[in-house]
């Protein structure tokens, strides 16, 4: 993957969970991936370190394995109810 979109990918997510954070000062933040995510998942841990060492303890990095077509929603977002095929059922 060119190191372009990848720097401008994580310096954007990072702005992102401060952007947050400003606004819900007391929130814990969640950030969900799915394991192998091309390329992307690894920026997604990275931002959340990065913010966990500036000081925010209420950021999270969540990765879960892929999912079966069956067990996707819209723009293949995971469903709200699993199936019994799903690793959380």
């Amino acid at each position: 993957m060119n190191p372009k979109p990848r720097e401008g990918f994580h310096r954007r997510y990072v702005a992102l969970l401060k952007k947050v954070k400003e606004a819900y000062p007391e929130a814990s933040i969640f950030c969900f991936t799915v394991t192998g995510w091309p390329g992307f998942g690894p920026l997604v841990e990275e931002a959340v370190k990065e913010r966990n060492e500036a000081g925010d303890k209420k950021v999270y990095f969540v990765s879960y394995p892929s999912l079966e077509k069956e067990e996707l929603g819209c723009d293949w977002h995971p469903r709200s109810r699993p199936t019994a095929n799903s690793p959380t059922s």
